[in-house]
């Protein structure tokens, strides 16, 4: 920059000189840096970030959880909630898939949903739980399925003995008791058992069918009750 000079000095790091006989260095942009000497700029490129101050000035990778859409960039930004990245150096974030979930900013990883909960689009942020009724089978999943036949209520939990739930039954809040003249006395059931002839049951949600006592009846399927036997007539316990 002196005129009657011995030597061209070199240009300190982070500034340059571009062209022949130059009487000054300039200092390299913003997102730039360079070594001493230099005749050119490097410009930190998509996916890096530029470190360090004047004369120190470093390229340097976005870690997981960050990227940098474009080149020269001072800092890098996180992954907004409902997307991650699990590599370095990334220009862009990518999306959970559903069934997936991220509430924070800056991670590398998706979490899948718990069971009982869904996530049904992309870029969740949480997971929802499944209605009443409805359950989902596994792990990371998309959406919530209705309970099976003999199951009911927030968790899908097994009908009690006397109890059923038939599998078309829209309504899976709750289980029916068994109406007279059936019974159940298995737990998970989509149906009742029928009342055999010679016995009966008379009361509702009940876990099985009553004999007949001797010297009365029960001729037909599904029995309220048992009718006596007539005058002159005899049976024996449990007689149709």
């Amino acid at each position: 920059s002196q005129t009657g000079q011995t030597q061209c000095l070199v240009c300190a790091a982070d500034t340059y000189a571009g062209t022949m006989r130059s009487h000054n260095c300039t200092d390299c942009d913003p997102g730039e840096q360079a070594e001493s000497g230099a005749a050119s700029c490097n410009v930190c490129s998509a996916g890096q970030f530029q470190s360090g101050t004047m004369g120190s000035r470093k390229c340097e990778a976005c870690t997981p959880g960050q990227f940098a859409s474009s080149a020269r960039q001072q800092a890098c930004e996180a992954c907004p909630a409902g997307w991650v990245q699990p590599d370095a150096e990334q220009v862009s974030c990518m999306p959970c898939f559903p069934g997936t979930f991220q509430g924070n900013n800056g991670t590398q990883n998706c979490t899948q949903c718990d069971k009982m909960y869904f996530a049904e689009t992309q870029e969740a942020k949480e997971c929802v739980r499944c209605p009443t009724g409805k359950k989902t089978l596994f792990k990371g999943s998309a959406s919530c399925q209705s309970c099976a036949a003999g199951e009911y209520g927030d968790d899908c939990d097994d009908c009690a003995v006397g109890m059923y739930r038939a599998g078309d039954d829209a309504d899976a809040s709750v289980c029916k008791a068994c109406p007279r003249g059936y019974a159940q006395s298995s737990t998970g059931q989509a149906s009742c058992t029928d009342c055999t002839p010679g016995r009966y049951q008379s009361q509702t949600g009940q876990t099985q069918c009553l004999v007949c006592a001797a010297d009365t009846y029960a001729g037909t399927m599904r029995s309220h009750n048992c009718t006596d036997c007539d005058p002159g007539e005899q049976a024996e316990s449990g007689a149709a």
